[in-house]
């Protein structure tokens, strides 16, 4: 995205990024490795979720990643997981907490252990690792849209701020800050995926 006002790329503070098997070559290749920390997910397809930060602005706190659900017999590739950081802005000190999903097939089931228990065990985690102030942000391809018991139980608990186009709207993004504290949001295309990348400004 741009600065329309200098002129120049806006710098992205979080990016949640899933199917990502080579961290580092995310960072690297886009020329930004001396910029952002980035942490890959576990050595599996299904677990290859990987969440970067802007060093410059936010120091770590927390990191973490954990199975939440895996996929059904009918479309099986393996466990799901989420995982999290917990930052602190380096000038505001205030805190964030940053969780990137990739969820279970088929699309709108929940996977094996179903929808509503997949967004809970979410929930728990957010729960488990966030502190009283964080802004929380929950990212990511959950293979489910809203029509899904997932995304509705998400959308009770959180702010839904933001999803894209692919498969009526599996890629989204939740806040616990409220539908106030988005000041922007974007699509910028696939650029050869199958899915969209979004981008939000909280």
């Amino acid at each position: 995205s741009s600065d329309l006002k200098h002129g120049k790329p806006r710098q992205f503070d979080l990016m949640a990024f899933q199917e990502c098997e080579d961290p580092d070559r995310v960072v690297r290749e886009a020329g930004l490795a001396s910029e952002y920390i980035i942490f890959g997910g576990l050595p599996t397809k299904t677990t290859a979720i990987c969440i970067a930060f802007w060093n410059k602005t936010w120091s770590l706190l927390e990191q973490g990643i954990a199975f939440v659900t895996e996929d059904s017999k009918q479309q099986y590739f393996g466990r799901r997981a989420a995982q999290w950081i917990r930052l602190r802005h380096r000038d505001l000190k205030q805190t964030v907490f940053f969780m990137n999903h990739h969820g279970p097939l088929p699309i709108n089931s929940g996977g094996k252990c179903g929808g509503v228990t997949t967004a809970q065990r979410l929930l728990t985690l957010i729960q488990e690792h966030a502190q009283p102030g964080d802004g929380v942000i929950l990212a990511g391809d959950f293979n489910a849209n809203e029509r899904s018991p997932t995304i509705g139980l998400l959308s009770n608990r959180l702010h839904r701020a933001f999803w894209g186009s692919a498969l009526g709207g599996i890629d989204n993004i939740f806040t616990n800050m409220g539908d106030r504290a988005l000041i922007d949001s974007q699509n910028l295309g696939n650029g050869g995926s199958d899915h969209d990348a979004l981008s939000v400004i909280l």
